[in-house]
């Protein structure tokens, strides 16, 4: 499962978030040509075929360097996570931990009067999406995720213009409309196997009534009605959106933690 979804996650955002990603003996290294924080840039799936974590790190330094990015790893193997203090040695900390959730509650989509979750079909609904996320997530945003610079959303622009995700991966934006007004958004990406959940927002004047809830079972019913069974998300381990989504069903299944180097 953990693997599964681990690389369900990056074959869904290559040629989305990640911009592309080169795949060595010792691990598979993720970037992006847009975004330059360690959410899109790092090192994952790390094996260390004949090589010390030692030795990894150096050429980790030595990839991203060249990429203006700040050296990354991620970490979601036991093994690898028992040589913590060989990261700290070498600069490395703790930049991050998420929880990687899946779903295995029931699917029921609850009826708010005068809500209507919408499928975006064209650049005006899209527009609408783009304004409910900029709003929660951008610099002035009020989610747990704020802050996060306008290159996310050039990078979702650029990926709505493609029209359709990599290799045979599916996108699917969706928003939130009260009484007409775009409230909320979220996002479906799907293949054949699986499917993840990414970007959901409500607008804080619309949060506590039932919104997120809805948007969710929504793309979780999307997913299960193209026969679909696992249905996973990341939110931050400890936070309040991971007690949300427990919730609507998901349980954690396992950690991963970013570590990245520090600066001078």
């Amino acid at each position: 499962m953990m693997l599964d979804i681990e690389m369900a996650h990056y074959r869904f955002m290559k040629g989305i978030f990640f911009a592309g990603a080169k795949q060595t003996k010792d691990a598979l290294f993720l970037y992006s040509d847009k975004i330059d924080d360690e959410f899109w840039n790092y090192a994952a799936k790390i094996s260390l075929k004949g090589k010390s974590l030692s030795e990894f790190l150096k050429t980790v330094v030595d990839f991203y360097s060249k990429l203006d990015r700040a050296p990354a790893i991620y970490l979601t193997s036991n093994a690898i996570r028992q040589n913590t203090s060989l990261l700290s040695k070498n600069g490395f900390v703790l930049k991050y931990a998420d929880a990687w959730m899946v779903h295995n509650g029931n699917v029921k989509v609850q009826k708010i009067t005068g809500l209507q979750i919408k499928k975006v079909s064209s650049k005006k609904d899209f527009d609408s999406f783009i304004r409910v996320f900029g709003e929660v997530y951008g610099d002035n945003g009020t989610g747990p995720y704020a802050g996060l610079p306008k290159s996310y959303i050039d990078v979702l622009r650029e990926s709505f213009s493609k029209g359709k995700g990599n290799n045979g991966t599916k996108v699917k934006y969706y928003i939130a409309l009260m009484n007409g007004k775009p409230v909320g958004c979220g996002t479906l990406v799907h293949d054949k196997k699986a499917a993840c959940l990414y970007s959901l927002g409500v607008l804080p004047k619309y949060r506590g009534k039932g919104i997120a809830r809805t948007i969710t079972m929504t793309r979780i019913h999307e997913a299960k009605s193209n026969r679909i069974n696992t249905v996973f998300l990341q939110t931050e381990k400890g936070s309040y959106n991971e007690k949300l989504f427990r919730k609507f069903g998901f349980k954690t299944v396992f950690v991963g933690k970013c570590y990245s180097l520090r600066e001078k």
